[in-house]
């Protein structure tokens, strides 16, 4: 993980192979989710303002986006397609293992946050 000769999109499989570790055979959770969440800055995806702000914000983000797929016709679910974008096919898979690490390790509106930014993300560039 150390190496610069590295591009980010080809240290990003290492990266979750470590959050991977951290969480499944470490079983190091709170660890885990700390790290994904540091990699989700990294490559754009912050999730929270700040902690204190998580439960209302987790609230909030789940309204919003419940409000967004409410909007869209059942056509649009039935007829998405699986993204082609390597990148975000990572971030996907790290949203859900940032999600798996925050039930684990007891954070709640983590937990909430992260799925409502995985939902979101899948309604905009697909499956």
């Amino acid at each position: 993980l150390a190496r610069s000769d590295l591009s980010a999109l080809e240290l990003l499989p290492l990266q979750i192979g470590k959050a991977k570790a951290l969480g499944d055979v470490e079983l190091r959770s709170k660890e885990a989710l700390e790290y994904c969440l540091s990699l989700l800055t990294k490559h754009g995806y912050r999730l929270a303002w700040a902690p204190p702000f998580g439960p209302p914000q987790a609230v909030a983000s789940c309204i919003r986006t419940m409000k967004k797929a409410k909007k869209k016709p059942q056509s649009f679910f039935e007829t998405m397609k699986a993204s082609d974008d390597k990148k975000l096919n990572f971030i996907g898979y790290l949203l859900s293992k940032a999600a798996l690490n925050a039930y684990t390790a007891g954070d709640t509106a983590m937990y909430l946050l992260t799925t409502v930014k995985l939902v979101d993300i899948t309604m905009e560039f697909g499956v």
